[in-house]
């Protein structure tokens, strides 16, 4: 449903939910479409709100790659991909990927690998469990040496 709004209100409106949620290009790109605002216009929109600070893609990716991992407990590799999605360039998917925080990302992932122990613990086989929780943290999108490392962690602190 389009709403056909003037380019000069689509600015305002897009700068006013820029200073509440970071967006990205290509989410304010899909809504100004919504609204109506020609291609052209809606470039010239993105390239005003770049330049007065309301979108930055560094700022974008390096906050999404955070709120994934600490509120739906995303690994590098599904973030990454999310990102990607989104037509964020590489080099900063890079940085963003690397300002994440080693140890909260390892104590976050440790976290979920235990959750998943304790419930496959009481039912399956030693081997059966390591397998099960490998392939859930891999699910997460977490990188496979990791997986292995905290599940192999987990079983040398007499996990199962």
């Amino acid at each position: 449903m389009k709403k056909n709004i003037s380019p000069s209100v689509a600015l305002q409106r897009a700068a006013s939910m820029c200073s509440v949620q970071e967006y990205c290009c290509s989410d304010m790109l899909t809504k100004l479409a919504r609204w109506g605002i020609q291609p052209d216009d809606a470039a010239a929109i993105i390239k005003k709100l770049e330049h007065d600070g309301f979108i930055n893609e560094l700022r974008f990716a390096s906050s999404f790659a955070n709120d994934k991992l600490r509120y739906n407990r995303w690994g590098k590799i599904k973030i990454t991909i999310a990102l990607k999605q989104k037509k964020i360039k590489e080099t900063i998917i890079h940085k963003a990927i690397r300002a994440i925080d080693e140890k909260l990302y390892h104590n976050i992932l440790r976290a979920e690998a235990e959750k998943k122990l304790r419930i496959c613990q009481s039912e399956e086989n030693i081997q059966m469990c390591k397998n099960k929780i490998i392939r859930f943290l891999l699910q997460k999108g977490v990188e496979q040496d990791i997986a292995i490392s905290i599940v192999n962690e987990l079983m040398r602190q007499g996990g199962c």
